[in-house]
């Protein structure tokens, strides 16, 4: 009886033992786990540094260096890497002959693993048929996907493709998506305009709600935007004329480097108004440094 204790007493010492044993083993595993992600976190960051320093390289000069590095990143099977290339190919710099059929070869395969860059630029050589077959219908597929990838360059575009098929509550809902980033600031301008005279034939103006947003893409110098509160303010357009206010956004147009489409008439003012208006414009100017960077043109592929 006495040898069956001891041996129970023994069993469980050596089952606590175990127990701790394995509770150590369990937790250096997750130490482990937790340093081999951090490494892996911090070796992508500085693969995502250097990748974005061969592409300011690749911007400027022929670098065939350079080049040599990001293809080998490439082959690696770097997403970010592929679209870079793919890049370069669609416009001819870098060093890379321009060929569109081969920069989508790179965008499809960077879309294989999921980077939203690469599925816009696929479906842009898509719509326009540069290097590929024009297929819309699979250009729409793959710019839905971009979407769902929060790209928001394809809800820009998504929203000027359903413009142009005055499919305009649809727009609204495109531009919606980007009017968050205040880089996009052409989606903020065309989702003040729909807000402001209504997208849809059975929809009501809102025209407060909507100047909110066409203001906002002003105040970040964009150029139809103030050309239109020149417009909206000298006729009362919907809202109280304001003579004064029409002469600050047409100084703010003025001097503003990033070319309007369209140049407004100037409005009449009076002399006083005048003054106003620049002591306004000066007053916003002082909060409101111009953009030096030309637009986004969405028609074309993208890093």
């Amino acid at each position: 009886m006495k040898r069956t204790a001891a041996a129970l007493l023994l069993l469980a010492a050596w089952s606590a033992l175990a127990a701790d044993d394995i509770g150590g083993y369990i937790r250096n595993m997750a130490k482990d786990a937790i340093l081999d992600g951090q490494d892996s976190v911090n070796a992508g960051r500085k693969q995502y540094a250097r990748l974005n320093e061969l592409r300011q390289i690749l911007l400027q000069r022929s670098d065939p260096k350079a080049l040599a590095e990001v293809e080998s990143l490439a082959a690696a099977g770097n997403p970010a890497a592929m679209n870079l290339i793919g890049w370069l190919l669609d416009r001819g710099r870098g060093g890379l002959p321009r060929d569109s059929y081969k920069a989508a070869m790179y965008f499809r395969s960077a879309a294989a693993k999921g980077d939203a860059n690469a599925y816009y630029n696929l479906s842009l050589l898509l719509h326009v048929g540069r290097g590929l077959k024009a297929d819309r219908t699979l250009g729409a597929v793959l710019l839905k996907k971009a979407i769902v990838l929060n790209n928001r360059f394809a809800s820009v575009r998504a929203g000027i493709l359903a413009e142009e098929k005055k499919a305009f509550s649809e727009a609204v809902v495109h531009y919606e998506r980007a009017i968050g980033d205040i880089a996009h600031d052409f989606a903020i301008y065309r989702f003040g305009v729909l807000i402001y005279r209504g997208p849809a034939a059975n929809s009501r103006p809102d025209p407060k709600n909507g100047l909110t947003h066409i203001i906002r893409a002003a105040n970040h110098w964009n150029p139809d935007a103030q050309a239109l509160l020149v417009d909206v303010y000298s006729n009362g357009l919907m809202i109280p004329k304001d003579l004064v206010q029409a002469g600050k956004w047409m100084e703010a147009l003025k001097s503003n480097a990033r070319h309007p489409l369209r140049t407004p008439s100037h409005p009449v003012l009076s002399d006083a108004d005048q003054s106003e208006a620049r002591k306004s414009y000066v007053v916003w100017r002082t909060t409101h440094e111009p953009s030096m960077s030309p637009p986004y043109a969405y028609d074309t592929t993208i890093l």
